[in-house]
């Protein structure tokens, strides 16, 4: 009998622990929040560089925006907009210098906390035309990983075409990401 009684009370003691977590917000949940490169959540920028074609700004989440280019070269690139004006440039150049473009699909992974969303990292596609735009048949089709956070974003992965389950693995190197190093960092610069 007592030790249906003890059950009984840590029974009540985990349901009412749950219940505060989720009364309180306590309760965060990854997931991704998917946003495009397209007309409808772009405007055009003006006046930029004369070695850049065409240039926007795009929608984002958690307060960033995205800034999308494309230069003279055939190689896109894509940036981040914080909500305090702070430029955070996606370096792809550590993937390739090679003609490449950047896919119209963005996956923001994000902890939600309540009304509150965080975005930590950004899953795109990116296409380097390794022989040149005239050769599409000799792309690789990469899915990269940028880790975001307050001062910063950086890849820290991308997936090859030819891994099984590409946006599944491309989300599990997301989620993971905050704890690992940017490409091209080494130890010192940490």
């Amino acid at each position: 009998m007592i030790k249906k009684t003890i059950g009984f009370f840590v029974l009540i003691i985990k349901m009412t622990f749950v219940y505060a977590v989720l009364l309180t917000g306590i309760y965060s949940q990854t997931s991704s929040i998917y946003k495009y490169i397209d007309d409808k959540n772009c405007r055009e920028e003006k006046d930029v560089d004369y070695t850049i074609f065409y240039s926007a700004v795009c929608k984002g989440i958690g307060g960033y925006e995205i800034g999308y280019s494309e230069g003279e070269d055939y190689h896109q690139f894509l940036n981040l907009l914080s909500a305090d004006g702070k430029y955070l440039g996606i370096d792809v150049t550590k993937i390739s210098i090679a003609a490449a473009t950047v896919g119209k699909t963005l996956e923001w992974r994000v902890v939600k906390q309540g009304k509150s969303i965080k975005p930590f990292a950004l899953i795109f596609r990116f296409t380097v035309f390794r022989h040149g735009i005239s050769e599409p048949d000799q792309a690789e089709s990469l899915l990269v990983i940028a880790k975001i956070t307050k001062d910063s974003v950086c890849i820290t992965d991308t997936v090859k075409p030819n891994v099984k389950n590409q946006n599944k693995q491309a989300r599990k190197l997301a989620d993971i990401s905050r704890k690992k190093p940017c490409f091209g960092q080494t130890e010192a610069d940490k």
